[in-house]
């Protein structure tokens, strides 16, 4: 299991666990302040079972995973800017991106809650607070340096429905750039936000650049049908 929040420990937090807020008498999750446009990854392999906006929530992914010592679970990763479809996901995926949507925000953050085997509104004693459960993280000793960096081939679908093709050693911060940046590609910038509709790890740039420049090449029908049976996977 991993973070869904980069720099997790050094996240300012906003309402925890339990506590009253401005619309309820126990907050269901924890609030992590974070920029419009933070990555949000899959803490395990999950699957995406409910994407959409909600009245409250605004852009909503419910991401199921089985866990060792609750086992299933379902977490709500809230207020998104943008976020992926619905079907399975790798651990360390991108899940979404952070924003500020719904009408329960006062500002940007991602809003995290977790519920025992379904998401029962009501049932306070069903939620498990998001700090505990991600805990047990923080005894685990930081990787080592000495792992050779990955490439990630990455397609994105625009706003107008087209798609843009790239490369990066950084999913989370490349997409940021392509929705929130200069340091995004002209083609995106005039077309968003973009959201991650499929990617693909490499060992070297050399091969990655390869795929890039065969993929760049094929037709529009010949990409979505490629992102399509990457979802089967």
């Amino acid at each position: 299991m991993r973070y869904p929040l980069k720099n997790w420990n050094r996240i300012k937090r906003g309402y925890r666990f339990g506590e009253k807020t401005f619309y309820s008498a126990r907050h269901l999750g924890a609030d992590y302040i974070v920029p419009e446009g933070t990555a949000v990854y899959a803490p395990d392999d999950c699957e995406i079972v409910v994407a959409g906006n909600f009245p409250e929530g605004g852009n909503t992914v419910h991401a199921a995973l089985v866990d060792s010592r609750y086992g299933k679970v379902i977490l709500r990763f809230m207020h998104l800017k943008s976020f992926s479809k619905v079907g399975r996901y790798k651990k360390g995926a991108i899940l979404g991106l952070t924003g500020n949507t719904g009408k329960l925000t006062k500002g940007p953050h991602l809003h995290i809650d977790i519920s025992r085997g379904k998401v029962a509104i009501k049932n306070f004693k069903n939620f498990i607070d998001p700090e505990k459960f991600f805990s047990k993280m923080r005894a685990q000793p930081a990787p080592k340096s000495n792992i050779k960096k990955l490439y990630y081939l990455y397609i994105l679908e625009c706003a107008d429905k087209t798609l843009y093709t790239g490369i990066t050693t950084d999913l989370g911060r490349r997409i940021a750039e392509h929705n929130d940046s200069k340091l995004g590609s002209k083609y995106t910038s005039a077309r968003r936000p973009v959201r991650l509709v499929y990617s693909r790890k490499f060992k070297d740039q050399s091969s990655a650049s390869r795929e890039e420049a065969r993929i760049k090449k094929l037709k529009k029908s010949e990409k979505m049908e490629l992102i399509k049976k990457s979802k089967k996977i």
